[in-house]
């Protein structure tokens, strides 16, 4: 009996490591880490980069959505910006956009989309999703960047990364079962995390 299809697997990998050039001109102290993760789909790139292209607003952010919320809230209590109002289009993306926290730096449709995060935080943070594949396969890496900009960043990051880790394996696991059902494919036949 052959093994059925895997529509989904994931592979993880976070690495932190200092700059080797310091994003947004940092300093000297500053550090910067990574956590890229990727999900490869058995749906073309267009259906894998849909739910990303739909991201924040209405849509939410796909995993632990009131964790978003309780960002925005505390960012509102230091004097941020809070998650504003959603999003300008609920399908379309363009530079310069503002989606909840978050503001959009580069867009390639179907392709990558760069997001910059605007609220309050010590250092410079940055989210990525890019989508490559062609035919009916496809592999989405998405990779946050954060350059702590020094001991305060460092320690920002320190504090929220055991959060930040289930938030993105969570997200990128939903944006994936989301990328299957804009295929029409409504069921994951098989997955490892």
């Amino acid at each position: 009996m052959a093994k059925p299809e895997k529509a989904m697997t994931t592979t993880e990998t976070e690495t932190s490591e200092p700059a080797a050039s310091h994003v947004k001109g940092r300093g000297p102290r500053s550090l910067v880490f990574r956590d890229s993760r990727t999900i490869c789909l058995n749906v073309q790139p267009s259906d894998a980069f849909t739910p990303i292209r739909r991201i924040g607003g209405a849509a939410g952010w796909y995993y632990a959505n009131w964790l978003w919320r309780l960002r925005g809230a505390l960012d509102l209590l230091v004097g941020g910006i809070g998650l504003r109002s959603g999003r300008r289009d609920p399908d379309n993306i363009e530079v310069g956009d503002s989606i909840d926290c978050w503001r959009v730096e580069e867009f390639e449709p179907d392709r990558r989309l760069l997001l910059v995060l605007e609220m309050k935080h010590p250092g410079y943070g940055t989210l990525e999703f890019e989508v490559t594949g062609d035919g009916d396969s496809s592999t989405i890496r998405q990779t946050a960047t954060y350059d702590t900009g020094g001991f305060w960043g460092c320690l920002y990051w320190y504090l929220s990364y055991p959060l930040h880790e289930v938030l993105f394996r969570g997200m990128l696991r939903n944006i994936g079962a989301a990328g299957l059902a804009c295929a029409g494919r409504q069921e994951i036949h098989g997955s490892s995390s």
